[in-house]
């Protein structure tokens, strides 16, 4: 079972072993924190700078909740799964996907040492989608959409996890580790 609430400017989402905490970002974007610890922490080190905007509009029903920031909505269902959706078009920009539909949640944490976790999130993947950025890679491909990107730095390889998609939206994937996205054309998984 999920619960809703809203705090000061922010949706905090509280499922069966996980806290998610939406909030706006800016003008027209919105940041989503994830984990299983009892909170979200809020001292840790992070790429983005803290950000003034407007008040965002808060919605609490009993199928799910949704922000409303600028122009982009994002909406979660009482089961916890995530979608953004442009709201002037109504065009769902960004939606997670199980893993598995059977077994595997969109977000899938596997328990390390401490309060430390490997996460996965996948989301929907679109055949009109090209896919761009994700820094300086040796495989010479503008449109990165059916390919594997490493997120470590290397000798000739630099890594910056911001993708910008030409369905409207850009993607930061905050996490300071070692990871990889792979944008196939049936699931984008970071």
């Amino acid at each position: 079972m999920v619960e809703f609430i809203k705090k000061t400017n922010s949706l905090f989402c509280s499922l069966d072993n996980e806290l998610l905490e939406i909030e706006p970002w800016g003008p027209d974007g919105i940041r989503v924190r994830a984990t299983r610890l009892p909170e979200i922490k809020q001292d840790w080190i992070s790429a983005l700078l803290p950000q003034q905007g407007p008040q965002p509009e808060i919605e609490i029903s009993e199928t799910g909740a949704s922000l409303h920031n600028g122009s982009i909505l994002a909406k979660v269902t009482a089961s916890g799964e995530l979608s953004f959706l442009n709201v002037k078009t109504g065009t769902v920009l960004l939606r997670e996907q199980a893993i598995h539909r059977l077994s595997i949640p969109a977000r899938h944490y596997q328990d390390l040492k401490g309060d430390l976790f490997h996460i996965d999130v996948c989301f929907e993947a679109y055949e009109d989608e090209h896919v761009y950025g994700l820094g300086q890679h040796q495989h010479g491909r503008l449109d990165q959409k059916g390919c594997i990107v490493e997120l470590i730095q290397r000798n000739t390889e630099v890594s910056i996890p911001f993708l910008l998609s030409s369905r409207g939206y850009g993607f930061l994937w905050n996490n300071p580790a070692v990871g990889r996205v792979e944008l196939g054309y049936n699931a984008t998984r970071w």
